[in-house]
């Protein structure tokens, strides 16, 4: 019993992975992991008397219905299915491909089909066992063809078809000795078909039937084996000639095919052309035919037997049973064509139309049709001489139109051929009618008419799809420049004004249409953000600097302005971004209002955080004075105070004898008296400034007065 290759190789796969793993086993310690693919089920096979076992197969699917594994069967029956990972599996006990096992294939447990198996589980590494199956005996019907001297019984074949619904069951080849045998079938009633192709024999259903609905049905019952279902064949009519042609025609190109006299419309037998033109039309009952010769890719006149151009004024063909008839010679003509290219204007493309040929008198009886290229050129085959009509069916973007532009079969200019003649030059120039384009729906705006907000058009949907839009946004009906997509920005220019936007459709071969849109509310200010609140930086004291720090004000760019108060009541003139605090600031708290404005936008005014109360500024720089002239009774000193600041300072002096203030010496300058001697002198200076804090500053002690 053979194997099919692959199933032969698969199964010695599998011995030789078994025997790996075997000495794997022995060769090393047990590995402490389980490994996720090594588990396994297994079971014993139980077949009828002669069955042998090693023309079973077990197959394993996943629960998916994918293919898992395939397991081995000894000679005992037992079966192992090895190497799976953990998961559920459906298993199917069957013949191995191309043997006859005997057996009906039967799906674990007892069941006839994928969906109606029962699952098997394992888990990693575990070794189920268990599964056993007892298949049963399959039915099978044989018998013995006989046909006639000329008719090849290995060609022939035995097809079986389920009685009741038709269904395809199986075949059997036959052998030189005309012996068959259909074998698997479970008990029923069969049909059986005797044929195939090349046999010269007729086909012939069982018994002495001529189509299905006429066979008689063989019926078995379960495990039977029924003999004797013979079929005696008989030979088929042929009928058979030669094909000429003028030069140019590929014979090989023509198919012959006979059709019933009767008139049913179908062929009876067909036959292909050698290169010498010879054909055969076998597999004929007897009866008379009408051939046809023809072919859709040759450039030969369609002729019918004979010399006809159609089944009607064709001359049948009639053949006795199983006579071989001989001499059914035709002379085939070379058609003639009309060739061209097809052109049109405004960008149209012709491609994907046709171009077809009408006898004139007959607008509906199409004689040849040709796709038009993508360079527009077509070629209009296996015409007969005489005058046609020329159509081009049109594409989305071009009407149908007849040859030379006429409109009507009627106003259409017709082409003449003579027999075998190449027409070239027929040239189509299109014209194009512009469509109207619908639905054009008109377009709707969406967002808020306020400066610095954005719009949107909604075209809604235009067709036939796809149609190509434009855009153009006008403010009170006049265009706005550059204004032409489909989304627009509110700008300062459009404040008071209504917006619209007109929405243009345009289509190849389609006339443009516009749609405008509603008028918007009047377009309002734009509203300045962000607009934060100032701050202020620097020390709340007189002399010192404030700086504002206005934050970033947008829609970018935003103009600023500033204005210092004291205590809220606006300070003269302090309208930079930094002030330098006065006297008249002091005890006050100090905040800054920042003012934002925008062409088309509302103005905004923001203020800061008032400042803590302001303190007096500090006198500085405050030398130290210092005392020049001679330390004796009756001269001049004079006190030399330095540069106070800031500039302006008041200055003041007290002259002093060992540290008491001599009274009236309160002048830049002091003559000593005898009052002083033996007295050291100091000069106190005392700055003052309004707005500041006074500072007294001593000098250095002069040497004793002498």
């Amino acid at each position: 019993m053979l194997l099919f290759a692959s199933e032969l190789r698969m199964r010695l796969a599998i011995s030789v992975l078994v025997c790996l793993s075997l000495l794997f086993v022995w060769g090393h310690p047990a590995a402490a992991a389980v490994d996720t693919s090594t588990a396994s089920i297994s079971g014993k096979i139980t077949v009828p008397a002669g069955v042998k076992l090693t023309s079973l197969s077990v197959d394993s699917m996943t629960s998916s219905g994918g293919s898992a594994n395939i397991g081995f069967i000894s000679a005992d029956g037992t079966y192992t299915v090895p190497w799976l990972t953990a998961g559920s599996y459906k298993l199917n006990f069957r013949a191995v491909y191309g043997i006859d096992s005997g057996t009906l294939p039967q799906w674990y447990n007892n069941a006839t089909t994928f969906e109606t198996a029962t699952p098997v589980t394992v888990t990693a590494g575990q070794a189920v066992s268990g599964i056993d199956v007892t298949l049963k005996k399959a039915a099978s019907i044989s018998g013995k063809i006989t046909a006639p001297p000329g008719v090849d019984l290995t060609k022939v074949r035995v097809y079986s078809y389920a009685a009741g619904s038709g269904a395809y069951v199986g075949l059997s080849l036959v052998g030189a000795d005309g012996t068959y045998r259909i074998s698997a079938l479970v008990a029923g009633s069969y049909k059986l078909d005797f044929g195939g192709a090349d046999t010269n024999a007729l086909p012939q259903w069982y018994n002495n039937a001529t189509s299905s609905e006429t066979a008689t049905s063989v019926t078995v019952t379960a495990g039977q084996d029924l003999t004797g279902i013979n079929a005696t064949l008989k030979k088929a009519s042929t009928i058979s000639g030669k094909i000429t042609a003028p030069p140019g025609v590929d014979l090989t190109l023509v198919g012959v095919s006979a059709q019933p006299a009767a008139g049913s419309g179908n062929s009876a037998g067909y036959a292909s052309v050698g290169a010498d033109g010879t054909y055969k039309v076998s597999a004929l009952a007897a009866g008379s035919y009408k051939l046809v010769f023809g072919g859709s890719v040759t450039n030969a006149l369609t002729q019918w037997y004979k010399d006809a151009t159609s089944f009607e004024t064709a001359t049948p063909v009639t053949v006795a049973a199983g006579q071989d008839l001989a001499g059914i010679n035709v002379a085939l003509k070379k058609g003639s064509s009309i060739s061209g290219k097809v052109t049109a204007p405004l960008g149209a493309s012709p491609a994907g139309g046709f171009v077809r040929a009408y006898p004139v008198g007959s607008p509906s009886l199409m004689a040849s049709v040709f796709p038009v290229g993508a360079d527009g050129t077509f070629n209009l085959s296996r015409l007969a001489a005489g005058s046609y009509n020329l159509f081009f069916d049109g594409t989305n973007t071009i009407p149908q139109q007849w040859y030379k532009n006429a409109t009507s079969v009627e106003t259409a200019v017709p082409v003449t051929v003579t027999e075998g003649q190449d027409l070239t030059g027929i040239d189509f120039a299109l014209f194009v009618k512009p469509l109207v384009l619908g639905p054009t729906p008109v377009p709707t705006i969406t967002g808020t008419a306020k400066v610095g907000s954005t719009l949107t058009a909604v075209p809604g949907t235009w067709g036939p799809a796809p149609v190509t839009l434009a855009y153009q946004w006008k403010a009170n009906g006049v265009a706005i420049t550059g204004a032409t997509t489909s989304t627009y920005k509110l700008a300062a220019g459009q404040a008071g004004k209504a917006l619209t936007v007109s929405v243009t459709g345009m289509k190849v071969g389609y006339t443009m249409s516009m749609k405008t849109s509603s008028a918007t509310a009047v377009v309002a200010a734009g509203s300045l953000g962000p607009a934060p609140v100032p701050t202020i930086t620097g020390t709340a004291k007189v002399g010192s600097i404030l700086t504002a720090v206005p934050g970033t004000w947008g829609p970018s760019p935003v103009a600023l302005t500033y204005q210092w108060k004291a205590n809220g009541v606006a300070i003269t003139g302090a309208t930079a971004s930094t002030y330098k605090l006065a006297a008249a600031q002091v005890g006050k708290t100090v905040t800054v209002t920042v003012t934002g404005t925008k062409a088309g936008y509302t103005t905004k005014s923001k203020t800061s955080t008032a400042t803590v109360a302001v303190a007096p500024g500090s006198l500085g720089p405050a030398p130290v004075p210092t005392i020049t002239g001679t330390v004796k009774v009756g001269s001049t000193l004079t006190a030399v105070p330095g540069t106070w600041g800031p500039a302006p300072v008041a200055l003041t002096y007290q002259w002093k004898a060992n540290g008491v203030s001599i009274v009236g010496a309160t002048a830049a300058t002091y003559k000593l008296t005898a009052g002083q001697a033996g007295k050291t002198i100091t000069v106190t200076v005392t700055g003052t400034k309004t707005g500041y804090t006074t500072k007294s500053k001593t000098s250095a002690t002069s040497v004793q007065v002498v």
